[in-house]
């Protein structure tokens, strides 16, 4: 179901350390790393440790990531459809109301 998960991080030696140490007991297992991240899996699932994309600090959600496993195009762009769908009569009624 989940494909990868991806955290940040502000400092990549110091996540490897630990991540090195803590990963392979649930059978994850380092498979890549450079300067703006670690990359570590089970060959079905990834999960990695990286330097946050926009070039800001690692933060509590800024770096995290999260993605599902699909079949094809046509599941995501149903996903996001519904998404959409369920986002616009959830806040778009609500800051309706709130006028």
């Amino acid at each position: 179901m989940i494909h990868h998960v991806s955290v940040g991080t502000n400092d990549v030696a110091r996540s490897k350390r630990f991540y090195d140490a803590v990963l392979p007991i649930v059978g994850i297992v380092p498979m890549a790393e450079d300067e703006g991240g670690l990359g570590y899996g089970t060959g079905t699932f990834h999960f990695s440790v990286q330097v946050p994309i926009d070039g800001k600090p690692a933060t509590v959600g800024n770096g995290t990531h999260i993605a599902f496993a699909v079949e094809d195009r046509s599941m995501v762009n149903r996903f996001y459809a519904t998404a959409q769908k369920w986002w616009q009569r959830r806040w778009c009624s609500r800051a309706a109301a709130e006028l």
